[in-house]
């Protein structure tokens, strides 16, 4: 489900300002099943998609890293806001057109540590040389450390992390 949707100046130097839109997704089942079986309420699972203008550029090369290297710093930090920690970037893998950044992190709730995985990918979009593409999000991987074996099976039976990943990484793609 659609939870938010900003656009948003990221950088504004005199007569150049480079704009953000973005929407964001939740997985509000799999919140509401979880809260359900465990009494955990708590965002596991999201999605975004957004798109940055930079005015005035060419869409050169430089400009492609600079914008990347800024998302994924800009990504680490959103997970860090969304109650991630320890969050590192784990590697990257083509998609297509598209490089995907993987960042490994975990989420502390109450006794509950979960350990969790991060998509970023960003792309120039082809019919706008200033126009950028970005979309990914994270999902749980596993139970780390649980209360009771009651909770860490209940976490477990609704964590599916090879179809989490599947789809995340079918939404960056695409």
């Amino acid at each position: 489900a659609r939870t938010e949707s900003t656009t948003e100046t990221v950088f504004d130097l005199g007569p150049v300002s480079v704009t953000a839109a973005t929407v964001v997704f939740e997985d509000r089942d799999l919140r509401a099943r979880v809260a359900e079986r465990t009494g955990i309420d708590r965002t596991w699972r999201f999605a975004f998609a957004g798109r940055v203008e930079v005015p005035g550029s060419s869409g050169s090369r430089a400009l492609s890293r600079l914008v990347r290297d800024r998302a994924r710093s800009g990504f680490a930090d959103r997970l860090g806001r969304r109650g991630f920690e320890a969050v590192e970037r784990a590697g990257e893998r083509s998609l297509g057109e598209v490089t995907a950044t993987r960042y490994a992190a975990r989420v502390v709730v109450e006794d509950v540590v979960v350990d969790a995985e991060g998509w970023l990918g960003v792309s120039p979009e082809r019919d706008r040389p200033r126009s950028f593409r970005l979309a990914g999000g994270a999902y749980p991987r596993g139970v780390r450390e649980a209360p009771d074996e009651a909770t860490r099976e209940a976490l477990a039976g609704l964590f599916d992390p090879g179809a989490f990943r599947d789809e995340l990484l079918a939404f960056v793609r695409g």
